[in-house]
């Protein structure tokens, strides 16, 4: 069950970072912001962390928020929503549901997450994997975030804080979402945490 506590915080921390994208101001981050602040878009990305890759769509509409992953060969839904995580394996057609009294988090807010100043730091032209990208970096309370484009397209997002960095390399960003992701089955197992 830790491990699954676990992965509600990494996902908590996930989806900070993607709402201070819509925090943060720039010349490049503009035109992304738009997406991020209409309340409805779906990116998929592949993330690393302490040296683990999962890969990940991460979709949001009507404050709700809907998580595909797959590490290690294993997949994973996760919906939030009506202040509950719903932890959804279809390939074993079961389901954890815990409601965020019995989890001990509750589901984001994040109105409160972003009251800390960022302040941008720089724009520079980087080379990463032999492409020619766009850094626009800024720095936070703890450490600093830096936004990745090519052209004008969001590609990649580095996180610090203190002495770990995580990185989301982003395959895709639109602003609709595939609804199938919030589905909650009512035919499978269902455990309660």
């Amino acid at each position: 069950m830790k491990k699954r506590l676990k992965l509600i915080a990494v996902l908590v921390v996930i989806c900070a970072v993607l709402f201070s994208f819509a925090a943060c101001g720039g010349n490049l981050a503009d035109n992304t912001n738009k997406i991020f602040a209409s309340g409805t878009y779906q990116m998929t990305i592949t993330m690393t962390s302490e040296g683990q890759t999962i890969d990940m769509t991460i979709a949001v509409k009507d404050k709700q928020t809907a998580i595909k992953m797959t590490s290690k060969g294993e997949e994973l839904r996760i919906v939030l929503k009506d202040n509950k995580y719903y932890m959804i394996n279809d390939a074993e057609k079961s389901m954890l549901v815990m409601s965020a009294e019995t989890s001990g988090e509750e589901t984001p807010d994040y109105s409160e997450i972003f009251s800390e100043s960022r302040t941008y730091t720089n724009k520079t032209d980087v080379t990463i994997d032999g492409k020619k990208l766009t850094c626009e970096e800024y720095k936070i309370a703890d450490g600093s975030i830096k936004y990745y484009f090519d052209g004008k397209t969001l590609v990649r997002i580095d996180t610090t804080a203190g002495s770990v960095t995580e990185t989301m390399n982003i395959k895709e960003l639109k602003g609709t979402v595939d609804a199938a992701l919030f589905n909650i089955p009512t035919d499978y197992q269902q455990m309660s945490f």
